[in-house]
């Protein structure tokens, strides 16, 4: 069986994935602070702003294949620690484009649709960025410096992510479904519009970019689009709460 390595596996879509590909790999996760336990996955702790301990882990497990999902997703924490996440977000990324380069092995980088500013719906994969955040720059860095120093790079553009959480990471609904328990105001914006997947459908998504993708860019959202106001009032309808509960902001 092939081996896949795939960086911040300790995360919400790196548990996702990790769980998912194991029918067909023999899976490896990184972290870094969080371990999971698996008996199926082999986890390996490395800081992948470091080049040397990737380095180590690339001789030791010699993976076939590497998806890269390990960043500082926060945009909050990006603004306010924009070397760190610099450090995490396009650092990491290169040393990984380098490494996967220096033996030809597919690699894949997960992305985001926060590279565009969201004024020109929808987007095609062709479309300029313009991202208004530092996370949003910082990823766009990552992506010209992955295919510069390895063409054969497949970039992925994730969207907003719901499903099974992993132990130490959730996803957005989590939190919206924690407010409605407690009974308090949830406020969503209408006229902030996404196309958001589950868990599962992005990490077959992944894979499928894995196998069939080489030096692209894809953008892996959902059928529909919708606004965080949208999404929260079908929330609240399938798990029973009082559309009450929704503010627009």
């Amino acid at each position: 069986m092939k081996k896949l390595l795939v960086t911040g596996a300790s995360g919400f879509l790196g548990y996702n994935l990790c769980q998912y590909a194991q029918e067909n790999w023999q899976v490896y996760g990184s972290y870094y602070n969080h371990k999971l336990d698996s008996k199926n996955i082999n986890f390996v702790k490395v800081d992948v702003t470091n080049i040397d301990e990737l380095q180590t882990i690339f001789k030791q497990i010699k993976p076939d294949a590497v998806i890269h999902l390990a960043a500082a997703s926060k945009p909050n924490y990006c603004q306010n620690n924009p070397e760190d996440s610099y450090k995490i977000n396009v650092t990491a990324s290169g040393n990984i484009a380098k490494l996967c380069a220096d033996v030809n092995i597919p690699c894949v980088f997960t992305s985001t649709d926060l590279v565009f500013d969201g004024l020109n719906l929808p987007y095609k994969e062709s479309d300029p960025v313009s991202p208004i955040s530092y996370y949003g720059e910082q990823k766009v860095k990552a992506e010209q410096e992955m295919l510069i120093i390895y063409p054969k790079t497949v970039i992925c553009r994730m969207p907003l992510m719901f499903g099974i959480p992993s132990p130490y990471a959730a996803s957005f609904i989590d939190f919206f479904l924690k407010t409605f328990r407690e009974g308090k105001k949830l406020s969503l914006f209408t006229d902030e519009y996404r196309t958001p997947v589950s868990g599962l459908t992005a990490a077959k998504g992944l894979l499928l970019a894995l196998e069939k993708g080489e030096g692209e860019i894809i953008h892996l959202g959902g059928r529909k689009r919708v606004s965080r106001y949208e999404f929260g009032n079908l929330m609240a309808e399938v798990f029973n709460f009082s559309q009450d509960l929704i503010r627009v902001c």
